[in-house]
């Protein structure tokens, strides 16, 4: 199902909230308030701080942002967001932004969930359900990717990805899944704000397309409206396929891109990188607010 558009691109389907979930409580103003947020046209309008989290899995950062008490002890990502965002951030909820992108239809469910507990609090969270690319092309509608689930749904699908992980393993799973042009998004939904967010932050773990994603980023300039990014590098063996397995990227390749990129994005802008692999909490174990 197509879902609304942006500039020249047609956003595949996300979460629908609508007045509905809303009860006649104290926080009747402010879920009012959130859900009109996650249908206005630029999502980082308002939001004092933006937190863009690219590969959320079943949205634990969000969990992390809005709820860091039911998370102990810490971890690594609860010092990122206290230093980013602030350590009073839970008193300031309400100006928070959550923007996730996830394209595995497995947690599409989770984060419809998420989305609409978060709004009957107050708290601003969106999801779409696509992956994120570097560069668009005339596909004539919503561009495409071929995703694999390498792991028979072990660790929350942590190994569904652009490549097959292991040759002739019989759990492997084919899935053509939407995308989106994260640096069209970034330049429409951020850059062109009215009021634009005082801080943003990206997390980025998408098993193995940082390596087309972050050079059309930093090409196309959609780093200077990013604060921090934090990202998982992956350096398969194999190496990785891209564009119809037409351009291939080694693991020599890749490492050597994971230890240069850092550095040429401090060159070229002031966005400040951090290599990050937190799975603190991979499955949870917490309710969703009431």
């Amino acid at each position: 199902m197509e879902g609304e558009s942006y500039g020249n691109e047609v956003l595949p389907e996300h979460t629908k909230l609508n007045h509905s979930i809303c009860s006649k409580n104290d926080t009747f103003v402010a879920c009012e308030s959130a859900v009109t947020w996650s249908h206005q046209s630029k999502l980082g309008d308002g939001c004092e701080h933006l937190f863009l989290d690219v590969g959320s899995n079943i949205g634990m950062h969000a969990r992390f942002l809005f709820e860091p008490y039911l998370y102990r002890p810490r971890h690594l990502y609860d010092d990122i967001l206290d230093n980013e965002f602030g350590v009073d951030r839970i008193y300031r909820r309400e100006n928070m932004c959550v923007v996730a992108f996830e394209p595995n239809p497995t947690h599409r469910q989770r984060h419809q969930e998420l989305a609409a507990a978060y709004a009957r609090q107050g708290w601003r969270y969106h999801a779409f359900y696509a992956a994120v690319r570097g560069g668009s092309r005339d596909t004539g509608g919503v561009e495409k990717l071929v995703f694999y689930r390498n792991d028979n749904h072990a660790n929350n699908d942590w190994g569904f990805s652009i490549g097959t992980m292991h040759s002739g393993n019989a759990h492997v799973e084919k899935i053509e899944v939407a995308t989106v042009d994260l640096s069209q998004f970034i330049m429409e939904h951020v850059a062109q704000t009215v009021t634009r967010p005082r801080r943003v932050l990206m997390k980025m773990d998408i098993e193995g397309s940082e390596y087309t994603v972050l050079p059309y980023m930093l090409a196309n300039d959609a780093f200077r409206y990013v604060d921090v990014i934090t990202a998982e590098f992956h350096h398969w063996s194999r190496g990785f396929d891209f564009i119809k397995n037409s351009v291939h990227i080694s693991q020599a390749e890749s490492v050597e891109f994971a230890n240069m990129f850092p550095h040429l994005l401090k060159a070229v802008c002031s966005t400040t990188f951090q290599t990050v692999d937190d799975e603190s909490f991979l499955f949870d174990g917490q309710k969703l607010p009431i």
